[in-house]
This record gives C-alpha cells, structure tokens and sequence, in this order.
C-alpha cells in the first residue's frame, strides 16, 4: 500500500523494524491468548477475504507515491462481531502474509512493512471494539456503532503508519503527504463503513450469508475501479491538453520543452521527466521533478542520459529498466538514482534525434507497454514541436541576417508593392537623400522624392522601375541639397505579391570627379593658353630685331616672357608635384629650424606688392621645424588664393604661437565658402563655380598641394568661412622648441 519508499534509508529501515517487533509481540500475545476457538470456517473464510481485498487495490496517484485502497475495512465490520481479538490478528497476520506471493516484485522491507502496518491496525481495531462493544447484544446500535469506531481507528491506524513510511523515505513533512491522500481516502472509509454495516447485519442475521460477500465486495470494487479510471482518464487528458498548450504556447524552446515535461510527468504519472535532444549546437537536455527544474536546455557530454540515449539509438525502440531488472541497464537506474525507468526514442524520419525519459512511476508497479506506447506519442508531438522551432529559429536567422544586410549595405535598399509605394527604406537612403523611413513609408518614392533625368524632366509614378542601370538621375535632398544616383530596380518573385527592390547607389562622388576631369581640362588648357599667348606675342614683336625697337619695348618684352615662363614653370612643377603624390604618397620632407616670419614677409612682398591692404600681425621669434621647400610653397599657395579672392578687401596674415605649436592664418574678405563645399576646396583640381562663369581661374591644385604638404610635415590645415564673410585658412606647424633636441644648433 505504499509506493516510493527508499530501502536504503536508514531510518526508514528502523521504521519497519521497529513495526515489525511489535507485529511479533502482537502475534505472540494472540497465540496465547487462543483458549477458545470458535467460528473456525468462518475465521478461515473471512480471513482469506480480508486478504483477497487487501491484494485486490485501487490505486491512485499524488505527489509523493502511491496511496491504495482497498474494501478490507468492510470485511472487518463482520470479522469483529465473529471473532475474537486473538483470531482477529493471527488471521490478518496469517492473511497478509499468504497473499505476499501476489506482490513478490515488492521487496521483503515492503512485504514486512505490509503485514505489519495491517497487524497493528487490526489490534488496534480490535482493542477499540472489544472496549466499546456489548457481549451477547448481537448488531444493536451500540454495537454498530463500536464496530464504526474500530473500523475508523483501523483506517487511521493503517493510514497513519503508511504516511510515516512515505514521509521518511521521500524526506517531507508528514502533514503534507496526509493531507495529498485524505480526500480519497474518506470517500473510500465512508463507502466501506456502509458495505461493512450491511455485512454485519447480514452476518448476525444468518453465518450463511458471509458466502454472498465475495459477490458484493467484488461489485464495489469494480464499481469503483470504474469511477477512478474514469477520473483518472480524464486527468491524463487534461494532462495531454497541457503538454500541447506547452509546446504551442512559448516562442522559446526551453520554456515550451519545461512546461511540456511537467506535463508529461503527470500525464505518465511519474516522479521525474527528462529530455535529451540533439541540436546543431551540441547535445542538450532538460528535466523536471515535480515542480521543480533538474535542468534546462544544459550541455550533455557524458553520464547516464547519455548512456540512456546511447541504448534507445541502438534499438530504435523505448528502453524499459523495471524494479526487478538484472541486465545491463540495471546501471543506469543506479546512476539516477532511481528504481525504474522509461525512455522513449525521438524519432526524426528514420533518425534518433533524442530520447524522453519518465522515472519512478507513481501509482503502478513499474512500466509496461502502454506506458511505452504513450510516451512515444508525447515523443511524436515533441519531434513536431521541435522541428517548428528550427524551422523558425532558421526563419528568424534568414531574417536577421537580411536585417544586416539590409542596414549594413552602403547601397541604398527600398522595396516598392504594385502600386510604387515604399515598404521599407533601409539607412543608406536615409544618409543618402535625408529623409527618415518613418516620413517615406507608406508613400510612393517619386512622390516623396524629386527624381529628375539629366535633361531635368522629372520621373513620374513606375517610371523609374524601368530605367537603365547607366543612367543617372539627380534627386533633391531634405536639406536642399542635389545629389546623383543610379537606379537598379529588379522585380520581386512572388507572383501573388508583385512589387520591385530598388538598389540606389549614390554616384555624386564620381558625377564630381566626371565634372572635375572636364572643368581641369578646360582650367588648364585656359592656364597653358594664357601665358603662351603673351610669350608668342612678345617674341612676334622680338623678333623684328633690337634695331627697329625701342629699347624701354625691348625691355618690357623680356619681362612678358619671364614673367610668362614663370607662370608655366609653376604650373608644371605643381602638376608634377601632384602627379608624384598620387604615385608615390605623401612628399619626403627633410626637416630643419625655419623662419616662418622671414619666408611670410619674402612671399608678401612678391604676390601682394600691388594690394591696396595687407594687414601683417606677426608674433616675432617663433621659428618651426619643418621643410623649407614645403613651408615656401604653403604660404605662396595661400597667399597666392588670398590676393584671388580679394581685389580691393584687406588680408590678414597672422603669425602666433598656441600650446600645439606656430599658427599661421592668411585671411581674405572675399565672397566666402558655402558650408557644402568647404570639404571639397582641399580636393585635387576642384575650383568651385562653373569653369566658364567663376572670376578666378586656376588648375585647382593649390590647396591640394597645401594641405599634403602640411600633413607630410606633422601639422595640420583646416578654414574657417561662411557665404559673403570671406575665408580664413588655419596652419598649425610643430615648433622648433618642441622638436629639435636639447643642444641641438639650427
């Protein structure tokens, strides 16, 4: 009558011994006690229907074993108005211990604690009737009603004890475990006190009639078999529900499998559930004890469950290890640390993907078949389940991997449905055109966006769906701006849900660099042709001879030609100097103490000898250490931009010393930089404003040729400007101070 108990615990041992040293002191004192015998068939019979019942159980299951009942306390209403105390227990011990056979898988601490828990309840039982009762009243009420008392203090008794034991081996509070089986255990005692009752009475009416009882006990207790089957049926299903809602209820495997195993423990009547599953990722497993979580979703390498899998994929077939098993797996209950064990394989196709495992059934002896057979199909359901979460786990990744894709290109991404509107609009468009996902989805692109074609006709509806990769179209940004894309749109593949992905690549850098190659050609062809044309002009007036010239017209010819070779001469060895970076990097410096102030004022001097205002504001003694090839050429190409740019303004020219080193600024009044543009005036044969209508002219070199050399000799260049309030170039140079070594000359 009690399933779980743990033989290995010491003081559940004492427990059972020390009951059965009472059961023998009972059992002595009965035997003589027998001076009488009387009613020997019907202590007989009665004692081998008190046995037959208490063989014949009803189980059902809680959380800490297995609770029994059976209809033996209706047997006992006329065993005590037969009998006396003495035969009472020598034929309850006598009973008990006969129908041991029938329960031999049980173990001998079982058996003992069976016969001896019975022994003691029906001494007790018998003390409380023979103290209670009237001799010689027959069934009167008085002793209906002490034959009431004895049967409950029986049924307290045995119950009693039987929680003792469930309680020392499971290691919980007795309470506990009392108050998990008392509500069947009433209902039980209340049908056996009527049945017992009505035997009682018939017994007294007629000994002939103890012959019909086999009948009714055998009605009540399939009549009851029914209705907890029935209960328990209908439990099982609600467990079933509960596994499935489990698995369907949680995006997240380990939470789904968790609550799928706590279902299946009930569902298998079990002490524990397990899972082991082979992932892409390793080999996993998850269990559960009663409410409690053994495992979730943890690394598997070694150890029983492995064994355990080991042995379900060999035979593709559930595992059964039973409570008398003696084969090779007896090992790996042993290893659990249980008494029996059920695994069911995970079955894949024709793969073993894992295994289910339930031990230490609850409410039965052991596993059999249809165990098996129902863990096969909570298996099925799991493989189901599984296989729908890699399936999205792959989906999910397949997202997240064109989620990167589509944030991280530099390409800009959009998708258009049938009707051209744009459903999704990745950042590259955003740094592209300006405007956020949030203010374009949901509206179609040409709509949103001013897509016009190199003759300036704007793009209408799906036209832009159509047009050739080669082309290139110019767009207006959100803060005003134009920018050149190309356009690479491709229909998407989904016949039910047309629409097109449309690749945006923005090709403003080379529609510039395009511009840039023709406005140098155009600049340098206007450079070359200038200075030739008064150099050929001046040697046509040359060469009529000395002697038909002026002298002062001889000498101002020579100074059109020197004056127009130096100009050439500057123009190439700048193209040179430019050529050479590209090809080689930046310019080798050889570094040395320079007079920043001396070379300032030399190229002043040279380029500004005509302005109307220069305004020098140097700090003297602040020499710098750097090449002074490179120091001449950055002032003369900055002064030389200054005096462009300011006819008839002042420029200033600033010397002064600052914690990082010696700063120069030449600064002109002139019309000043846009904001747009001021990060292009250091790109290499860039000159703002069209090459055919801007006032200055120029290969666009010179600020390139600034800002490498610059780099080349540890500093740094950086303007300062803004529309129609003129610009200021900053040089930042290392000072000799900080560079030239202690004791060191210049």
């Amino acid at each position: 009558m009690v399933d779980g108990t743990s033989p290995k615990a010491f003081s559940l041992h004492a427990y059972i011994a020390m009951l059965a040293v009472v059961m023998v002191a009972l059992v002595v004192y009965a035997v003589q006690d027998l001076e009488n015998i009387h009613s020997i068939p019907e202590w007989i019979f009665l004692s081998a229907l008190f046995g037959v019942t208490e063989s014949a159980l009803l189980f059902f299951h809680h959380e800490r074993g297995r609770q029994s009942l059976s209809a033996s306390e209706a047997i006992l209403f006329p065993m005590l108005f037969a009998l006396s105390p003495a035969q009472l227990v020598l034929g309850v011990a006598a009973a008990m211990i006969a129908a041991r056979p029938l329960q031999w898988r049980e173990g001998l601490s079982r058996s003992v604690f069976n016969v001896s828990q019975c022994v003691v309840a029906i001494a007790a039982s018998a003390s409380v009737f023979s103290a209670l009762s009237e001799e010689g009243a027959g069934f009167s009420v008085r002793n209906a009603l002490a034959a009431a008392l004895s049967v409950v203090s029986y049924a307290v008794v045995n119950h009693t004890l039987v929680t003792g034991a469930i309680a020392l081996s499971e290691r919980v509070s007795f309470l506990g475990v009392l108050k998990g089986v008392a509500n069947a255990t009433l209902w039980n005692l209340a049908l056996s006190l009527s049945l017992g009752l009505f035997f009682a009475g018939a017994y007294t009416a007629g000994h002939w009639s103890v012959v019909m009882f086999p009948v009714a006990v055998a009605a009540t207790f399939l009549g009851y078999r029914a209705l907890l089957s029935q209960s328990h049926e209908r439990e099982r299903v609600e467990h079933l529900h509960a596994a499935s809602r489990a698995l369907a209820a949680s995006p997240s495997l380990d939470q789904a499998l968790i609550g799928f195993l706590k279902a299946t423990r009930e569902i298998a009547s079990t002490r524990d559930a397990r899972a082991v599953i082979e992932t892409p990722k390793g080999r996993v497993w998850s269990g559960v004890r009663g409410s409690s979580i053994l495992a979730d979703m943890t690394p598997l390498t070694e150890g029983p469950m492995v064994e355990i899998l080991r042995a379900v994929r060999e035979s593709g077939a559930p595992l059964i290890v039973g409570l008398d098993d003696t084969g090779p797996h007896k090992k790996l209950v042993e290893a659990l640390d249980v008494r029996s064990l059920i695994a069911a394989p995970l079955m894949e196709g024709e793969k073993v993907m894992g295994c289910l495992v339930a031990t230490d059934r609850l409410g039965a002896e052991g596993f059999g078949p249809s165990e098996a057979k129902l863990l096969e199909a909570l298996g099925d359901e799991l493989v189901v389940t599984l296989d729908s979460h890699r399936l999205f786990a792959e989906v999910s990744e397949e997202r997240e991997r064109f989620r990167k894709i589509f944030d991280a290109s530099k390409e800009g991404i959009c998708l258009l449905d049938g009707e051209g509107v744009v459903r999704a609009w990745n950042p590259s468009l955003v740094r592209i055109t300006g405007f956020t996902a949030e203010e374009i989805l949901g509206t179609t692109l040409t709509g949103s966006l001013a897509v016009r074609d190199r003759e300036h006709r704007p793009l209408q509806g799906l036209e832009l769906v159509s047009v050739s990769p080669e082309e290139e179209f110019e767009i207006d940004t959100r803060d005003g701006q134009s920018r050149w894309i190309s356009l690479l749109c491709s229909p998407t593949l989904s016949a039910e849900d047309k629409g097109w992905v449309v690749l945006v690549r923005d090709v403003t850098a080379e529609h510039l660099v395009e511009e840039s190659k023709s406005d140098f050609l155009s600049t340098i062809s206007h450079e070359l042709r200038t200075p030739l044309t008064t150099i050929k002009g001046s040697m046509q007036i040359l060469k009529r001879g000395p002697e038909n010239l002026k002298s002062e017209t001889v000498t101002q010819m020579m100074g059109v030609l020197s004056r127009g070779t130096d100009r050439l001469e500057r123009l190439v060895l700048n193209l040179l100097f430019v050529s050479q970076i590209e090809t080689d990097g930046l310019p080798k410096v050889i570094p040395e103490a320079i007079d920043l102030e001396g070379i300032v004022r030399d190229r002043v001097a040279l380029f500004l000898k005509d302005h109307e205002t220069v305004n020098l504001e140097i700090e003297e003694g602040l020499p710098v250490w750097g090449d002074r090839e490179r120091v001449t050429q950055v002032v003369e190409h900055l002064v030389e931009n200054a005096q462009k740019f300011s006819d008839f303004t002042p420029i200033t020219v600033r010397i002064r010393s600052t914690p990082e080193g010696v700063e120069l600024m030449v600064k002109d009044e002139g019309p000043g930089i846009p904001k747009v543009d001021q990060e292009r005036v250091f790109e290499r044969f860039v000159r703002l404003g069209h090459v055919l209508t801007r006032e200055t002219q120029g290969p666009g070199v010179g600020l390139f040729i600034v800002e490498k050399s610059v780099e080349a000799m540890g500093g740094k260049v950086w303007l300062e400007s803004a529309p129609g309030a003129g610009c200021a170039f900053h040089v930042l140079l290392p000072a000799v101070k900080s560079q030239v070594p202690a004791g060191a000359g210049s």
